[in-house]
């Protein structure tokens, strides 16, 4: 029987539910979980609220740091037992810093620099025979208060991570 709560038409998957849901349930691999982020400093809105929810950490070592580049990331690494880790990854691809209200506050060539960078962070720390040790799960970034196209975006996760297992969740089916 096919699960109504899966699209399973790209790379990756998409699924219609809570990625928290699943970080609570899995016990078997390290969750690598890409968000994007402003460069204002400011971490409370869209999934960065939920994040500082279930996971207050990753918002205390945002606003640690001093500077926000966009096309930057901060990884965050915890300790999910088992020999797992939960690697919260921001994504700094958001410009707030505007005088004037931009349409659209994704920066594509951040994103990007950031997707990367979260390739990057893979190869140095699983080698191609851990394909079966980590996982990314992603909400619907970029295309909430951000203001992205997410045909473009799912574009890019399937250029830059397609050799990879990927899920990406939506609260709601669109």
């Amino acid at each position: 029987m096919k699960n109504a709560n899966l699209q399973n038409d790209t790379t990756y998957r998409l699924v219609f539910g809570d990625l928290f849901d699943f970080v609570k349930k899995n016990t078997s691999s390290d969750i690598i979980i890409p968000h994007v982020v402003n460069n204002s400093g400011s971490f409370n809105s869209g999934f960065a609220s939920a994040v500082e929810k279930h996971f207050p950490i990753v918002k205390a070592n945002y606003e640690l740091m001093t500077l926000y580049k966009l096309g930057e990331d901060q990884f965050i690494k915890i300790d999910a037992g088992n020999k797992r880790s939960i690697v919260f990854v921001n994504m700094i691809a958001q410009n707030s810093n505007t005088k004037k209200r931009l349409r659209r506050q994704l920066n594509y060539f951040s994103l990007v620099k950031c997707m990367a960078g979260v390739n990057h962070y893979i190869k140095n720390n699983y080698s191609e025979f851990d394909a079966n040790k980590f996982e990314i799960h992603a909400p619907k970034f970029g295309c909430g208060t951000s203001g992205g196209n997410w045909n473009f975006i799912s574009d890019l996760i399937e250029d830059i991570w397609g050799e990879y297992s990927v899920c990406v969740y939506s609260p709601k089916r669109i």
